[in-house]
């Protein structure tokens, strides 16, 4: 807990950051040795291939019959070419990086075929995929780990979004009174108004 604490607030070199990640999601016990780490390794990679190979051999003909592995492929592809072209690591629009950030999270949606495909899993996938350089099997138990603790914020029924809406108006309503009475003033729900609040400031930030 004290090593979390103090990473948390100093955060941690990039040089040794994939590493640490590693230990801190989980992937790696902290008292492993390098022959466990080793096989832990090879075991992990050989496991996402597996989930990899299942969506790669469907053939065309089995394709028309299973129309929501064609719409979870179709929304991922078109997520895929508008994240993070900004950075050098996604900018070229033919490049390995987008391919591997398109491959992991369909194969992401084979481990998780319940949860599927939502908008925004990309945004929290592509700077792993940064940290392990490309590095599939790495960032995809990397995400698997977010997506565990996530996962409520992408159900079809939001209901997670709308729980932390709610405590987020809590908080407001005690630090910025002012600012929740507004808020209730305008005629939209309050977890509405929350989120159009949050996009103004992000988009001015």
């Amino acid at each position: 807990m004290r090593l979390r604490k103090r990473l948390f607030y100093g955060g941690t070199s990039p040089q040794v950051r994939a590493a640490v990640w590693q230990y801190l999601l989980g992937y790696f016990p902290f008292d492993s040795t390098p022959e466990q780490r080793s096989q832990i390794t090879n075991q992990k990679s050989a496991e996402y291939l597996v989930y990899k190979n299942q969506w790669q051999s469907i053939t065309p003909e089995q394709e028309t019959h299973f129309s929501k592995f064609r719409d979870r492929r179709h929304r991922i592809q078109k997520d895929v070419v508008r994240t993070d072209r900004h950075l050098e690591f996604y900018g070229d629009a033919e490049g390995d990086n987008l391919k591997s950030l398109s491959n992991v999270l369909m194969s992401y949606i084979f481990f998780n075929f319940d949860l599927g495909y939502v908008q925004g899993m990309n945004d929290l996938l592509a700077p792993l995929l940064v940290i392990y350089n490309g590095n599939e099997a790495d960032a995809f138990w990397a995400f698997k780990v977010v997506m565990d603790k996530l996962s409520h914020n992408f159900e079809r029924d939001q209901q997670g979004i709308h729980s932390q809406l709610q405590r987020l108006g809590h908080l407001i309503h005690v630090v910025d009174p002012k600012f929740h009475k507004f808020l209730g003033s305008l005629s939209l729900s309050l977890s509405l108004s929350l989120s159009l609040s949050l996009s103004l400031s992000l988009s001015l930030s």
